[in-house]
C-alpha cells in the first residue's frame, strides 16, 4: 500500500511515497561523526525503514553484520574515517561477493570527496556533503524501490 508523505526540510516540502515494505530493509550508516550518524538515521526513519543499523568506522559495521548475521540491503558510508574507512570497507565487501557470486550489495558513499572517487572505489553512488534531503532520497529511491522521491 502506498502512502504519500510529507518531509519539511529548511522550510522546503519533499514529497515522496513510502511503502509499508520499506521496513524490511537492512539499511547501515557508517560514520565517524555521531551527529551525521543521527541525521541520516532520522531521516532514514522519516521515509518508514526501521532496521537501521549504526556504526563509527567500517570494521565496526563488518564486526556487527558477521556477529548478527544481517542480511545488508543497503550501505550508506563515510569515506574519511579512523580504524577502516569507507574505501576499505567497500573494497573488503567488493571481495567477498566476488568470491562467493554473492549479490552485489548497493554502498552510497557520502563524504564531501567528488563522485568519481567513490565509483572507482566501488561504491555504487555518492551524496555530497552537506546533506541535501531532496537529493539523497532520490539517490536512496534508486536503490532501494520502495520508496520513490
Amino acid at each position: 500500500m502506498n502512502l504519500k508523505e510529507f518531509l519539511l526540510v529548511n522550510n522546503t516540502i519533499i514529497t515522496f511515497n513510502r511503502m509499508s515494505s520499506s521496513s524490511i530493509a537492512n539499511i547501515f550508516v557508517v560514520d565517524d561523526d555521531p551527529i551525521n550518524r543521527k541525521i541520516v538515521s532520522k531521516i532514514l526513519a522519516k521515509l518508514g525503514f526501521r532496521n537501521i543499523y549504526v556504526a563509527q568506522n567500517g570494521l565496526e559495521m563488518l564486526n556487527t553484520v558477521k556477529k548478527n548475521n544481517i542480511k545488508v540491503s543497503l550501505i550508506i558510508t563515510d569515506v574519511q574515517m579512523p580504524i577502516m574507512n569507507g574505501v576499505e570497507s567497500t573494497q573488503k565487501i567488493r571481495l567477498v561477493e566476488k568470491f562467493l557470486n554473492l549479490k552485489r550489495i548497493p554502498i552510497i558513499g557520502l563524504s564531501s570527496i567528488d563522485r568519481n572517487s567513490c565509483l572507482s572505489a566501488g561504491m555504487d553512488d555518492h551524496i555530497p556533503k552537506p546533506l541535501v534531503v531532496s537529493k539523497f532520497v532520490s539517490i536512496l529511491a534508486s536503490f532501494l524501490p520502495l520508496v520513490e522521491p
